[in-house]
């Protein structure tokens, strides 16, 4: 949908005593050049560039922002050599960013799982898996975040523990499991919600030299008795 604004300012010129009559109708749309263009004409008037240039920041970027929320989408595909790029390049050539990937097989060695995170607008993410669902590699797909699920990330975490440096609380308060306890290689292992394990990273980072973090990416599996199912 694209949004006019039109706004009537007026300009007094000091050098000249004149005042001038600027209108002005702003295009905010999803196309950043448009708004940059019209900020740098807005310029010439100085002070109001100001105020012009504040509220297309503030309008445009909203407008970008409120269509966008975050996606984790599961994918049953067969596996076959270059299966995986044809459900990426899908992504990449709309200029979607993939936040995380994760992919192995399920209990069907011919059938693995993909969860993918990215952010989009509801109306484009459905567009891309009606496309992936043309793919003779895809089984089946669901946006996980359409309904209840249940999410979760492995974390693999080593540090540094500063001198005399007490950590016993922070992985007791995580729930995290200790797989190396020395302390010039200390490394733990936490799973938890994206939110939980950047908490975790945060505070462990107070008392130690963060060395190495490997993540998996988000997971998710549907609440209930729904099942992601091959059909095979």
């Amino acid at each position: 949908m694209i949004f006019w604004l039109g706004f009537l300012i007026y300009v007094n010129v000091a050098k000249t005593g004149v005042t001038t009559e600027f209108r002005a109708t702003v295009l905010l749309c999803h196309r950043p050049l448009q708004c940059q263009t019209i900020v740098r004409v807005l310029q010439y008037f100085g002070f109001w560039a100001t105020i012009a240039n504040s509220l297309i920041h503030i309008t445009f970027f909203h407008r970008r922002s409120a269509g966008n929320m975050r996606h984790i989408i599961s994918i049953l595909m067969q596996n076959e050599a270059g299966a995986l790029t044809r459900v990426t390049s899908l992504f990449s050539t709309r200029g979607y960013n993939i936040e995380s990937l994760s992919v192995a097989p399920t209990e069907d060695p011919q059938v693995s799982r993909l969860t993918m995170v990215t952010n989009g607008s509801d109306a484009v993410i459905d567009q891309i898996i009606k496309q992936l669902f043309k793919l003779v590699d895809i089984v089946n797909i669901a946006d996980m975040t359409l309904g209840e699920h249940i999410e979760r990330e492995l974390m693999l975490m080593k540090v540094r523990l500063n001198e005399g440096a007490n950590i016993a609380d922070i992985i007791s308060a995580a729930g995290a499991r200790v797989l190396d306890d020395s302390a010039e290689n200390f490394t733990v292992e936490l799973t938890g919600t994206g939110v939980q394990i950047n908490d975790f990273m945060k505070t462990l980072g107070t008392r130690s030299e963060i060395l190495a973090v490997v993540r998996s990416g988000a997971m998710a599996i549907a609440r209930g008795t729904t099942v992601l199912s091959s059909g095979l």
